[in-house]
């Protein structure tokens, strides 16, 4: 048994239990379902990465990057160039959350970004073994999703679909994987945790009421992995805190708009029960909310032969908080307005466009096509969805109702899901190995368009990354 606390123990100091998983677990104790998930969820962040270099994003931090210098020791996965370790950390997360394309744990949080991008940084620094990287991914990812899910949201507390500004603890994923790289100790560890949680950033714009998104997300993906790395380095470095920045009623979570705090969550059979096989992937390139939407109606395409002309209307039924305001908006401007945006998103399925930068290319936004099409997709509540507490299982939310009507041809044609492509929990929605890889090369060759090469890279990428526990991280690194 790798972890050597009592639960009764860590309960009553999670913050302490945590830094101990992590420091204690080792390669050798990750179940096989869990290496080869961890796999395939640094695969498909690469893949997010490198389709997000050339967007809008993506430009914007790579433009911040180059201000910054950095000594030329990480690689920035688009483009190839050297810097420092935190700002690496800091380049491929916010850039590979650029085309929100990210995973999410059960439909609360998206973990991997930071983490993977912290785990890469500090590996490729450090001279890691790709079971390094294996293993920072899945402890990383693991105290994340824990973090994340352990803290009632307000639709968990009262059954009501609505948003608040709750920004969950994604600095602790990326500080734990940049930490179990360096070795830290169970003390630093724990210091570690105390810095970054003392520093994370707090989710302070007006996203949950503006109609039109800026270019400034709810939250910024590079922060959150630069922080947590800057945590375990300030650890490494000596800096000491108070001890338990998480336990307890004066907890962290207790600061971030949350109900409630379930301990057993955060810190119950640590080891023994693994978050990182509930993770859900995106297919899409857009808010996992317009998912639901897209996995009926792209369905419902192919097996009714309908072309994007013969549509005279699509009316998507999903929960009350996706058929607001931004989500429902038929002109919506920008990127990221797109990215959140139920007829964009419908618009991109109904035409067959190719997932990636190009649904956000200006010519692609402004397109006659796309706006006629817009222009018809309405947006209404799914009376299955109102009652919010119908939804979970196992206590969290799994199911999110939405429905899809498609009158086409002079016939309506109907679906409904509770469950949208890329989720783990059907056989039908489940994404296979073939479903990363097939959505790794959509996005990965935006990165060089034009390059025959590359495409024979992307290929290389993909091997070294499933045998990942045979080689170096070096061996990895070196194909950017």
């Amino acid at each position: 048994m790798p972890f050597s606390m009592s639960q009764e123990e860590a309960l009553q100091k999670p913050t302490r239990a945590l830094a101990r998983f992590v420091v204690e677990t080792k390669y050798e104790d990750l179940p096989p379902e869990v290496v080869h998930e961890a796999k395939r969820l640094i695969l498909d962040i690469i893949g997010n990465t490198l389709g997000g270099g050339g967007t809008e994003l993506g430009v914007i931090a790579l433009k911040y990057l180059r201000m910054l210098g950095g000594a030329p020791e990480c690689t920035i996965l688009s483009t190839g160039e050297k810097t420092s370790v935190l700002n690496a950390a800091y380049a491929n997360s916010r850039i590979g959350d650029a085309l929100d394309a990210t995973d999410m744990i059960l439909n609360s949080a998206h973990v991997g970004t930071p983490v993977v991008s912290s785990a890469l940084a500090f590996g490729e620094r450090s001279g890691a073994t790709g079971k390094d990287l294996i293993t920072a991914v899945a402890l990383g990812f693991e105290v994340g999703a824990r973090l994340a899910i352990c803290v009632a949201t307000p639709l968990m507390v009262s059954g009501q679909d609505v948003h608040r500004n709750r920004m969950p603890l994604f600095e602790f994923g990326s500080c734990s994987a940049a930490a179990k790289i360096m070795g830290l100790d169970e003390d630093r560890m724990v210091y570690a945790y105390g810095f970054t949680g003392a520093n994370a950033s707090l989710m302070a714009t007006r996203w949950t009421e503006a109609a039109v998104l800026p270019l400034t997300k709810y939250g910024d993906a590079g922060l959150q992995a630069s922080e947590g790395g800057m945590g375990a380095l300030m650890a490494q470095c000596g800096i000491t805190t108070y001890d338990g920045i998480l336990d307890g009623d004066h907890g962290l979570w207790k600061f971030r708009d949350t109900g409630a705090c379930d301990f057993n969550i955060m810190v119950g059979d640590l080891g023994k029960k693994w978050y990182l096989p509930e993770n859900s992937y995106k297919p899409w390139t857009s808010l996992r909310w317009t998912h639901h939407g897209l996995t009926i109606l792209t369905k419902l395409v192919s097996e009714n032969d309908i072309k994007a002309e013969d549509i005279e209307r699509i009316l998507v039924k999903t929960a009350p908080r996706g058929a607001s305001g931004r989500f429902a908006n038929k002109n919506p401007i920008g990127m990221v307005s797109c990215e959140f945006n139920q007829p964009h998103a419908m618009a991109m399925g109904a035409l067959g466009i190719k997932r990636g930068p190009l649904w956000y290319a200006p010519e692609t936004m402004n397109d006659p096509r796309v706006r006629a099409l817009r222009d018809k997709v309405d947006v209404a509540v799914e009376p299955r969805a109102v009652e919010c507490k119908s939804w979970p299982l196992e206590d969290q939310i799994r199911k999110r109702p939405t429905s899809v009507a498609i009158t086409a041809k002079g016939k309506t044609f109907e679906g409904y899901t509770e469950y949208a492509k890329g989720d783990p929990w059907s056989p039908e929605t489940y994404f296979t190995d073939e479903d990363i890889q097939a959505k790794f090369r959509d996005l990965a060759s935006a990165a060089h368009i034009a390059s025959t090469s590359w495409r024979d890279r992307m290929e290389e990428i993909i091997a070294t990354v499933m045998r990942l526990d045979q080689v170096e991280a070096a061996d990895l690194m070196r194909l950017f």
